[in-house]
């Protein structure tokens, strides 16, 4: 095995932050973007020599000035997560062994997780982040009625990034149906192929709603 898998990374951050209520992925943290952060955690991981940043229009023509590392490439994002993806993977290189796609909105992912996830990859094929659920799940119908209460030991909680070897990545991107989906390692699933999970972090936190911007507050400061 070669001691350091040629890796990329897509970060995607093309959304409409629209349960956020503001543009979360500029919103400010001191002195820092959110976004900016994010893109911090990939820069100095030897593994990684590309990050291919997607933004939407209006924010690629703002705040492109922030990204001015020669590692950083810039993209424009599509309508939906899935067109955003296929828009940064043709930044992807052809020699590359590893890529990783990750979420613009989650910037206290460690350099420890991203390393693992990027073997784990090379190795396996297909590597995700998932944590364990606390609280008890249940499934509803139309008119909120519980169905059935879940078994939460056989269910976690998936994050980014999510990583995929060279040969698994191509397939994911050419097979991409449904562009409305959410979860990239979908896509291997549906191919009948295996997706591994490796143990997350509390506090790889997506910043989705107002509250999330506390809690975003509180980890910076603790990290800083």
């Amino acid at each position: 095995m070669t001691d350091k898998p040629k890796t990329q990374v897509i970060i995607v951050a093309g959304g409409k932050s629209i349960r956020a209520k503001t543009d979360k992925l500029f919103f400010k943290i001191k002195d820092k973007h959110i976004l900016e952060i994010t893109v911090s955690k990939f820069i100095n991981i030897p593994e990684i020599d590309k990050i291919i940043l997607v933004l939407s229009k209006e924010n690629k023509e703002k705040y492109s000035y922030l990204f001015k590392n020669p590692k950083i490439k810039i993209t424009e994002g599509g309508d939906t997560r899935m067109l955003s993806l296929i828009n940064g993977s043709k930044l992807i290189d052809k020699d590359v062994q590893v890529v990783m796609v990750h979420d613009g909105a989650r910037p206290f992912v460690s350099e420890n997780l991203i390393k693992k996830l990027i073997y784990y990859a090379y190795e396996k094929g297909c590597a995700i982040p998932g944590i364990k659920l606390k609280d008890t799940v249940k499934e509803i119908d139309a008119n909120l009625s519980v169905v059935k209460t879940l078994n939460r030991e056989n269910l976690v909680s998936v994050q980014t990034p999510q990583c995929y070897s060279m040969e698994l990545f191509e397939k994911l991107i050419g097979n991409i149906t449904d562009f409305n989906l959410t979860d990239d390692s979908q896509i291997i699933e549906k191919l009948n192929l295996p997706v591994y999970v490796v143990e997350g972090e509390e506090t790889n936190l997506k910043i989705t709603t107002p509250i999330d911007f506390k809690i975003a507050e509180v980890l910076y400061e603790e990290k800083n």
